[in-house]
């Protein structure tokens, strides 16, 4: 009987030290699986990672290959149309600047007798030698030198800056039937038609 009990016992170990080398097994797989699943999802996650790399890679590669790539996502925005500059106005010829800046005198300069001055006054003859004593140009003082001065053009030739001579009046021209010239005196510098009845001859200097 104690035999039996003893044999009893050591198959009980026996069986025992089976089950834990079975368990210890069975954990040892478990663990070899996990790691597999383990080493293949950390395979693909650095392979989903690698493909996401390459494929913004790509990407910023295309946007400086390719301009127009993100066309498609920019508004296009209008913007004013630069015009050309406009010609630039002809330059004015020296007859036409005379005649400007003998205008600027008009209704303020009075007219002086024997006077040639630009600032307090002169009379008709010495208002044309100042003017163009100011452009360098020298003319003779009076009525009477002025009138054979340069070359005689008719009334439909004159031109800005030729000298208008009357019967004892001189006066420039400032074109369209217009002159400018110191009248008489208690006037001033004046811009008026030209009287073609009284013209002696019209000169032209430059």
């Amino acid at each position: 009987m104690k035999h039996v009990m003893k044999f009893k016992d050591a198959l009980k170990i026996k069986i025992m030290a089976l089950l834990a080398v079975c368990a210890m097994i069975a954990l040892s797989a478990t663990v070899v699986v996990l790691a597999d699943e383990i080493i293949v999802a950390e395979a693909d996650r650095q392979a989903d990672d690698s493909a996401a790399y390459t494929e913004s890679e790509e990407s910023r590669k295309q946007e400086f290959i390719d301009p127009h790539y993100y066309v498609q996502d920019i508004e296009v925005i209008e913007t004013e149309t630069i015009e050309e500059p406009e010609e630039a106005e002809a330059e004015l010829t020296l007859g036409e600047q005379i005649a400007d800046f003998a205008y600027s005198f008009v209704d303020w300069l009075p007219y002086v007798w024997g006077g040639e001055s630009l600032e307090y006054g002169a009379d008709c003859c010495g208002f044309t030698q100042a003017i163009y004593r100011a452009f360098g140009i020298e003319i003779p003082r009076t009525v009477e030198e002025q009138a054979y001065i340069g070359y005689s053009v008719s009334l439909e030739d004159a031109q800005p800056g030729d000298i208008v001579i009357y019967y004892g009046h001189v006066g420039l021209y400032a074109g369209d039937g217009m002159i400018i010239h110191s009248p008489y005196p208690g006037t001033c510098v004046s811009y008026e038609s030209v009287y073609d009845q009284e013209i002696q001859d019209i000169r032209r200097i430059i």
